[in-house]
This record gives C-alpha cells, structure tokens and sequence, in this order.
C-alpha cells in the first residue's frame, strides 16, 4: 500500500514539473518574441553608481531606491547608457536632494551643474520620475560639453532644448512608459499640442540631422512653451529664461539624437 501511494505521488509530481516547464517556457517564449533589442537587464555598475550620492534630505529608502531604479532603466538602454558613461568618465559626482518643505519654487526638479558636483533636487517625493532624471543629466550634459550654455547663454534655448530631447528619448526609447510631454501641454481647442507630436514624430523618423526640420518650428513651439506653461511667479524663470533667446537659435544638444544618444 505504501509503494502504491509513493508511486502515485511520484507520478503526479512529475506530471506537474512536466507541466510547469512547459509553462515557464511558453513564458520565455513570449517575453522573447516581445522584448525590445534596445534594452537589456543589467545590473548598475559600480563604477557608475559610485558617481551618485544623497543628500539627508532623501531620508528614506522608497525615494533612494526610486531613484537608483530610474538611473538602472536608463543604463539597460543601449543608447541613454552611453549619457551615464560619459559622466561617469568626466570625474563628476552628482548629488541628490529633495527641495526643503515649503519651497516656494514652481520647478517639479532643478539641477545646479558643476564640473565637480552636481546637485539635483527633486520638489517632493511625487515628482522623482524617469523622465525628470532624465531631463536633469541633460541639463547637466549640456553644462559640460557646450560653452554656452556653460556660461549661461541663452538659457530658454537650453531649457526647451533639453525638453524636446526628453521627449524624443522617451517617445523613441521608453515607449512603454506613460509620460507627460515636457515640450508642450495639451490645451481644449488648440491644435498645436498634436501638431507638435506629429513634429516629434518627424524627427524621430528622420534618419540625419537636418537643421531644416528643427530651427523654425522649435522657436514657434519653444515661444509658445516658455510662454504659456513656465510659471513666471517663479523667480528662477523670470530672470533666466528670456524670449528673446530664440532669435539666436542654433541646435546644439538637439544633435545628439542622431549623433549621440
């Protein structure tokens, strides 16, 4: 009698694992026939995590692993992996901090670049999200390869630069993630919200760069965003972003798309 029951336990477990493997391979079967070539499961280096530090202010674990699993996304990419390379070579540390309790600032994040360290701060726990992180080490990207922006040249440019690579990275790289476009706003009854998407979408096609595609409507839509969208109450926009900046337009960051990253 006890051979007997052995046996029927021995047979229905390996009915199961026979069954449960056939599962789990339909499974990865799936997961290959769905997974994106761009992006690949890494662990963050050392030396690349060793470049980012918080400050007391992110006392708690939920905010400092957020963060570490946005900068892990952005390196499982193939092409934004190479913006944390080329920071990590440069020899700067980047700080992270959440802005004091009260802050009057308009701004969801901040970055005040240096060529030692960086700080990037976030306005509360709630707007520490993948596509901020990504529009600050633009920012700090721009800081330290062009020099005027280095020197603080035409800062609206810079800023509504570094808005529509954020959302061109996002659009072409992350499309699985649902974000807020940072270039424009939708408004009821305004069609310069999808117009400026089917732009994004012009760009991302565009095998080159091709300044003629960017110049013209860039000034129109970066007029209207820095306009309509940025708070002027706040101090930091009033005195740094000018319109008038769009007049001397020339694309600088914007050319990494198709030359960089």
């Amino acid at each position: 009698m006890m051979k007997k029951k052995l046996l029927k336990h021995i047979v229905f477990l390996f009915i199961l694992l026979t069954f449960g493997g056939c599962v789990n391979e339909m499974d990865m079967i799936d997961h290959e026939q769905n997974f994106d070539p761009d992006i690949e499961l890494f662990v963050l280096p050392d030396p690349i995590k060793a470049i980012f530090e918080f400050d007391k202010s992110i006392n708690n674990i939920y905010d400092r692993s957020n963060i570490l699993s946005h900068i892990e996304f952005l390196y499982s990419n193939r092409k934004t992996r190479k913006l944390l390379i080329f920071l990590m070579e440069s020899g700067i540390r980047i700080n992270f901090y959440k802005f004091p309790a009260g802050s009057e600032s308009k701004n969801e994040a901040q970055c005040k670049p240096s060529f030692i360290i960086t700080e990037i701060g976030f306005n509360g726990s709630n707007h520490i999200t993948f596509e901020n992180l990504l529009h600050e080490l633009l920012h700090l990207y721009a800081y330290l390869n062009y020099k005027t922006y280095t020197d603080g040249y035409y800062a609206a440019c810079e800023e509504y630069e570094v808005r529509v690579l954020t959302d061109l990275i996002m659009s072409r790289d992350f499309k699985g993630l649902v974000f807020e476009y940072q270039g424009m706003k939708s408004v009821s009854g305004d069609s310069i919200y999808s117009d400026y998407q089917e732009w994004l979408k012009t760009l991302i096609n565009a095998y080159n760069y091709n300044s003629n595609l960017i110049v013209r409507k860039f000034q129109m839509y970066g007029v209207f965003c820095i306009t309509n969208f940025l708070d002027f109450s706040d101090k930091e926009n009033k005195f740094s972003l000018q319109i008038t900046d769009f007049n001397h337009y020339t694309p600088l960051l914007l050319k990494v798309f198709w030359q960089g990253f």
